[in-house]
């Protein structure tokens, strides 16, 4: 049913998006179809971040980019782009998932 990578984070998903498509648990309803693409896109990407596996890879490229904000001279982690927002965001559900 899934391939061998994030097995118990691709079931999650599959069962999350299955409740979606029941009317009584679809609160995406009034959502235009590039919000809920959006949604879709980045609830995959947090869930499977919670795969303890990719952790340590997962650390290293947020500390890639908080080191280069240093170096930039930035004062303020600035996180205007999409990549670097989701890292944090990687790192925030790890931590909760963990706690």
């Amino acid at each position: 049913m899934y391939n061998d990578e994030s097995v118990l984070e691709q079931h999650h998903l599959a069962v999350a998006f299955k409740l979606l498509q029941e009317s009584n648990c679809d609160f995406l309803t009034n959502w235009s179809r590039k919000q809920r693409q959006s949604f879709r896109k980045t609830v995959i990407e947090m869930v499977l971040a919670t795969d303890m596996s990719k952790h340590m890879s997962l650390l290293a490229d947020l500390k890639t980019m908080v080191e280069a904000k240093k170096v930039s001279n930035s004062s303020i982690v600035c996180l205007d782009k999409y990549n670097d927002r989701i890292q944090v965001c990687f790192q925030i559900t790890t931590y909760i998932i963990n706690k």
